[in-house]
């Protein structure tokens, strides 16, 4: 430690760094599923299972239509006591929120003309924040008379903090359940046989406002967050019971506001909210089969004890993680991947500085041999010099855990909302310790036996250079045991019985766990296997990087350098198999985050179409009015003509239209042969839909009828001859088995009780995929739809739109603000069942996702390039110190300080940059290859994209690390004279 503190230091310090990362990295994996929780609450809330009346249609009970509800006390009364706790009850209420109606209660009938359809959710604040409902929601208990109102919905009604807010609520069929129970056990109450529901059709109802959200904070789904207003359950009765004496029909009521006051409203919950304990643990397992088995036990558990009650239990979370499942398998794998390189690397770096410290001091090892010291002296020799820096760093390491873990659980707040605890996990603990201990002991096995291998001759020459360019091994009789051929061996045997039998077993049993740990494998064989294999053209590049970037070098000098690294190739290999693999890490999982990023967005916009749509969210029925064409025509091309480049829209489906309006009760396609059918989704679109739509992006053609006709393939549909003709997916093609032919057609049968219509059409194009539409989708016209209709006999102006596509001007957050709160504040006015999807929204969460990928990105990458670096300062300084007899002869024959530190850099610049090339070569094999497979899983084709930034990156820090790797050393060898330098021993 005293002769070579720098050497100590690195070695302190890659330890710490090595358990410090390995404690922080493992806490982190064991962590990652919040990363698919937050994604999958985002729908359909902080909400395990949701408990709701088991009726489709509604009850008809002595001349009341009635809409069941849930007794929340008595289910409480009745699940088991581990369950009680974890009961919330709730109540949605429909209604019509006035906008900024500033006016006396009296007032609101004759001057608030304008309102917007929205929901008022009736919530227990203190339950559901002990069930961790929210678990950001920055308020406690909403004061009575007051709503939390979420920000969006606060401003389409333009209301803020202190305003009130008038809500008429659509109360009927609750009040009339109350009434019906409490008349069936006292029929002799003054109201029983006076009350009508038309009493009570509407009651108007008075609130401030308290709070604004920013978001719904996992309350709600983000979908539905935009018409919901919050407020306290346990006062609901009290509003009403106030507000029904202020209804028209108040005398008709007599004691019935009076008896609700006193009714418990948990009595008539319309749904139970059910959390497990501690449901965040829960949901940082990353075997989705563990959190499914935990979820649907409690949901069986509540199903049975609640018996003959009518419930529907839905699983909103884990519904969502079950589509999200192929992504954390992916996520899966690469955290396993990122433990596997640290260890890794970790044994190559300890092993590298070990071996170097044994190399540079064979003289004094010859001298302690000599003095009497053993094979035992030496090996303890050995192992207490690795313990007298691994113990104090393996401390030193999970302090700094402890930091890293502060750092990382701040970063999770303020990106996902889940502080983490900064004490390292059970298997954190384990591994770091692991790490420490046990890596440095396997790490002095080849040094010990290359110090008990060194002649006492060789190890006491003073005069030879320790530098080595040829290594001649002698195996007499064959007596040296193949390491090479076994080790070869065994890995062929496990990976074929890994693929044999352990692959069919865990596609057969659906063991998603088992299929995570073959791919892992299977990529680790891949990755380490190509670093193997690149490392035998590592000359090559070398050459290649000294011949193309030191043009500017005299023919001497590049000699050297060149020559330089053959002398201390062997050496040198250690280097370039860590900064190879360490590139090929990261180059590997920055491919694999882009590619997760990608298809979420890719998924999603694919699915919407353009970045603004709006969406009709009301009731399939025959009074619906889905989209009034006229009206948003109107805004869109008078409004908004400076903003808007197209619009186009989409019908809902024929067999839907159908089940509206009547007619026919099965729509389905097939061949002349009438022997395949399917049942597709037939949609008509405008003819700009390829203009307004990603369709240069998404759009993949397999066939089309007619090449070079200079319209697009909806276009196309438009013409004479496009009027009988239809775009059809590859998989309705496949189904039906017609072909392209002129001669090839195919049946539209629309049929009924009483006859069937046959439609005679044609494929005018096949598609593989296309924005929003799905694999059973057909495309037709507009004129063709409305004759598909047959009798219906339906006018432009009156078909049923279910979607409207708008593609602004440009995508800058001005012109879409403009857009959207136009439409939005014309939504709000006209009180229509309408949603505007925006892009922005949508990827808010993906970069979420991606701040929080980034962050163990980028920590895994300092850390991973800070080990190289270590390598490379140790391996360095060994070449420059045993090449003092060379670096004295070539100061002798006229080369000056400058030149032979240069040659040092430009030897080590060299080495970095050609091992950083073969890690980027083999990191985009691997990503390419990793993408190709998370393509075959989710049929979501993702473009490579070659890391730019990355390769400037990497070249920048080889200069870099090659600088600082070897001036130092080679400046304190050169300040001394050259008779000093001949005498220094290597």
């Amino acid at each position: 430690m005293k002769r070579r503190p720098c050497y100590y230091c690195l070695s302190f310090m890659s330890v710490a760094i090595v358990v410090m990362a390995c404690a922080v990295s493992q806490s982190i994996i064991d962590r990652a599923p919040i990363i698919f929780l937050k994604t999958a609450e985002g729908p359909g809330g902080e909400i395990d299972v949701n408990i709701t009346p088991n009726f489709d249609t509604l009850m008809n009970v002595g001349g009341y239509s009635l809409v069941p509800y849930l007794n929340g006390t008595r289910v409480q009364e009745l699940v088991q006591d581990d369950l009680k706790q974890q009961l919330s009850p709730r109540q949605e209420v429909i209604g019509k929120s006035f906008l900024n109606c500033q006016y006396e209660f009296d007032e609101v009938n004759t001057r608030c003309r304008y309102y917007k359809e929205g929901s008022m959710l009736l919530i227990n604040s203190e339950k559901e924040e002990y069930l961790q409902l929210g678990r950001e929601y920055p308020y406690g208990k909403i004061e009575k008379g007051k709503i939390i109102i979420i920000k969006k919905f606060a401003l389409d009604l333009d209301v803020k903090k202190g305003d009130k807010l008038f809500f008429r609520a659509q109360l009927s069929n609750y009040i009339s359940t109350i009434v019906q129970n409490l008349c069936y056990f006292d029929p002799d109450l003054d109201f029983c046989d006076d009350f009508y529901p038309a009493y009570v059709s509407e009651i108007l109802l008075e609130f401030e406002v308290q709070e604004i959200l920013e978001e719904p904070f996992g309350k709600v789904s983000n979908d539905k967050s935009k018409t919901y207003f919050f407020v306290e359950y346990e006062y609901f009765h009290d509003y009403l019971g106030e507000y029904l004496l202020k209804v028209i029909y108040a005398n008709k009521l007599g004691s019935l506001p009076d008896m609700i006051k006193k009714i418990n409203p948990f009595d008539y919950s319309q749904q139970i909210i059910m959390n497990t304990k501690d449901r965040i643990d829960l949901y940082l397992d990353s075997n989705y089969d563990n959190i499914q088995l935990t979820i649907s036990k409690m949901a069986s558990r509540t199903s049975e004890a609640l018996g003959v009650y009518p419930i529907n239990l839905k699983l909103p979370v884990l519904e969502e993680l079950y589509d999200l499942r192929y992504g954390q398998m992916f996520l899966g794998i690469m955290l396993n991947m990122i433990i596997f390189i640290l260890f890794i690397l970790s044994l190559l770096l300890l092993y590298n500085l070990l071996l170097v410290s044994i190399e540079t001091k064979t003289f004094e090892l010859g001298v302690l041999r000599t003095l009497g010291l053993n094979k035992i002296g030496i090996v303890s020799l050995i192992i207490v010099q690795a313990l007298s820096y691994v113990i104090p760093a393996l401390i030193v390491g999970l302090l700094l855990s402890l930091v890293g873990l502060h750092f990382t659980s701040n970063a999770l707040e303020s990106s996902l909302g889940v502080s983490l605890s900064i004490i390292p996990t059970f298997n954190a603990f384990f591994y770091a310790i692991g790490v420490g201990i046990l890596i440095p002991l396997f790490s002095s096995i080849v040094p010990i036996r290359n110090a008990l291998g060194v002649s006492l001759s060789i190890a006491l020459d003073v005069n030879r250079s320790k530098s080595q360019a040829v290594k001649i091994e002698i195996d007499v009789e064959g007596k040296g045991f193949p390491w090479g051929r076994i080790g070869f061996a065994l890995v062929a045997t496990l990976f074929g019985i890994s693929i044999y039998y352990f692959l069919p077993l865990s596609l057969l049993s659906l063991n998603i766990g088992l299929l995570i740990n073959i791919f892992f494998w299977i990529l680790i064989g891949l990755l380490v296997g190509f670093i193997l294999l690149m490392l035998n053209i590592q000359y090559l590049l070398e050459r290649m990087v000294v011949v193309i970037t030191l043009v500017f070098l005299k023919s001497a000098q590049k000699s050297i350098i060149l020559k330089n690294l053959a002398a201390h190739r062997i050496k040198n290999r250690r280097v370039a198999i860590m900064y190879s693999l360490s590139i090929a890490f990261i180059i590997f999982v920055w491919t694999f985050s882009i590619i997760q990023m990608k298809s979420s967005d890719y998924q999603e916009r694919r699915e919407e179409g353009t970045y603004l749509t709006v969406e009709y969210s009301g009731p399939y029925v025959s009074e619906s009015p889905f989209l009034p064409i006229d009206d948003f025509e109107k805004i869109l091309t008078e409004d908004l003509k400076d903003y808007i480049e197209s619009f186009s829209w989409i019908t809902i489906s024929l067999e839907d239209l159908f089940d509206i309006q009547g007619g026919y009760t099965d729509t389905y396609v097939t061949h002349l042969g009438k022997i395949y059918t399917f049942d597709p989704y037939i949609h008509a679109v405008s003819p700009n839909f390829m203009s307004t739509t990603f369709s240069e992006e998404f759009l993949n053609l397999k066939e089309r009828a007619y090449e070079d006709i200079g319209l697009d393939i909806i276009e196309e549909l438009y013409t004479p001859r496009g009027s009988q003709s239809v775009v059809m997916t590859e998989d309705v093609q496949e189904a039906i088995k017609v072909g392209m032919e002129y001669d090839d057609s195919f049946f539209l049968v629309m049929k009924n009780s009483t006859n069937s219509e046959y439609q005679e059409l044609r494929i005018s194009t096949v598609i593989e995929s296309g924005p929003v539409f799905n694999s059973e989708s057909i495309i037709v016209s507009l004129p063709t739809f409305q004759r598909l209709c047959g009798e219906l006999a339906l006018p432009y102006d009156k078909i049923p739109m279910e979607r409207l596509l708008i593609k602004t001007i440009n995508q800058d957050d001005s012109t879409v603000d403009i857009v959207y709160s136009v439409l939005s504040q014309y939504i709000s006015q006209k009180g229509y069942y309408v949603d505007i999807w925006d892009y922005r929204d949508f990827e808010k969460g993906i970069l979420e996702q991606q701040n929080l990928i980034n962050i163990i990105f980028s920590v895994i990458t300092v850390i991973v390039m800070i080990l190289s670096f270590f390598s490379l300062i140790s391996s360095m300084t060994a070449n420059i110190y045993e090449q003092t007899k060379e670096i004295s002869v070539l100061r002798a024959i006229g080369m000056t300080k400058y030149q032979m530190i240069m040659t040092y850099i430009y030897e080590a610049y060299t080495l970095v940059l050609s091992s950083s090339l073969i890690g980027m070569i083999v990191g985009i094999i691997v990503g390419f290859t990793m993408g190709l497979q998370r393509a075959l899983f989710t049929k979501i084709p993702i473009p490579f994209e070659f890391p730019t930034q990355i390769f400037v990156s990497v070249f920048i820090t080889s200069i870099f690390c090659a600088f600082l790797s070897t001036y130092f050393p080679s400046k304190r060898i050169m300040n001394s004279q050259i008779s000093q330098i001949i005498r220094l021993t290597g």
